[in-house]
């Protein structure tokens, strides 16, 4: 299957495919992609660093799901599954399995997180890619490390003025980053700073987010207190795909500003330069998606008739008057086909 299927300690004793005894001793192996395509993350042991209590330095079963939703989903141009010139901000890195698979298969990739687990993201980037066993595919280049603790102005800065963020990234992207309520509001706070940016509104934003406990119920409060809603785009039921029920199922979703929190975002942007861009924009951060055949009619009905092609409208009254077109139209359950 994609995501393996459960061992218990037994089958792993009988295990001889550990490599030599330094590479047992020095690296764990974790094996990202589908099934008929897979390629190994080497994982310096965090007790190395005296990490291995700290959640952040372990692999979560998360990061699978997200790495096989963003590959599906190919580069910028949705064709090229190899990611190249994909360029990702990834927040709450860890250990760093995501940002190392995905900028494995080519894309460009600045791996964030707190500064006590810096030391360990730049061992397991160097173990993928410069040391003398790792053999990155050619064309790829290792994911850049910086310190991000969300919240803090002066680590969003330094992220911000990084040549990535001045070019723009396609993806800002978190693998089970939602556990700790106490720190999804400056998570929040942290994704609309750099969405805020010019070169940084059109990013993608999306969050793998496992069905555990009260977890998501909590975060799903506060992304409607912080003004934000959310889509789910794919969901893995990995109790049933893995074999193991201490599992939880891991969902995508997709972060969005709430169309009444949208003028916050746009307010000098420069993606409503013309009239469908304009509709288009809002229709999809309205919080009933809509299928294909009534977002074309919900843009015909709104298509503005002003000089919109020659200065920006004035995205609060346009967020209105979409709020209250499309509440018209019946409700529909969400397919995601992207």
């Amino acid at each position: 299957g994609d995501y393996g299927k459960f061992a218990c300690a037994a089958c792993w004793d009988r295990s001889e495919d550990w490599g030599d005894s330094s590479e047992k001793e020095a690296f764990h192996r974790v094996f990202f992609g589908r099934a008929d395509d897979r390629r190994a993350v080497r994982l310096t042991d965090p007790e190395q660093l005296f990490l291995s209590a700290a959640c952040g330095a372990n692999v979560w079963l998360a990061s699978f799901v997200l790495h096989n939703f963003v590959r599906a989903r190919g580069g910028p141009s949705h064709t090229d599954r190899e990611l190249a010139g994909t360029r990702i901000l990834e927040l709450g890195s860890g250990c760093g399995t995501l940002g190392i698979s995905l900028a494995q298969r080519g894309a460009d990739v600045l791996c964030t997180d707190t500064a006590v687990l810096v030391p360990l993201l730049q061992r397991n980037v160097a173990a993928n890619f410069a040391d003398s066993g790792a053999s990155p595919a050619p064309g790829t280049s290792p994911p850049r490390v910086a310190s991000l603790r969300w919240g803090c102005p002066e680590h969003l800065r330094g992220v911000l003025e990084t040549d990535m963020l001045k070019q723009g990234v396609h993806y800002i992207l978190g693998s089970d980053v939602v556990y700790d309520e106490d720190c999804t509001g400056a998570l929040l706070e942290t994704i609309g700073a750099v969405l805020a940016t010019e070169a940084n509104r059109q990013a993608r934003v999306s969050l793998a987010v496992a069905r555990r406990g009260d977890e998501l119920k909590a975060f799903q409060a506060d992304v409607a207190k912080g003004g934000w809603m959310l889509s789910v785009l794919h969901e893995v039921n990995l109790p049933e795909e893995i074999g193991d029920i201490s599992c939880s199922p891991i969902a995508i979703f997709e972060l969005l500003p709430a169309p009444q929190n949208f003028s916050k975002l746009s307010a000098s942007s420069s993606l409503y330069s013309s009239s469908s861009s304009t509709v288009l924009a809002i229709v999809a951060l309205h919080p009933r998606p809509l299928r294909a055949k009534r977002q074309r009619l919900t843009v015909r009905r709104l298509r503005l008739k002003s000089n919109v092609r020659s200065s920006p409208p004035d995205m609060p009254e346009v967020a209105a008057k979409c709020s209250a077109q499309a509440a018209t139209l019946p409700s529909q359950k969400y397919v995601d086909n992207d």
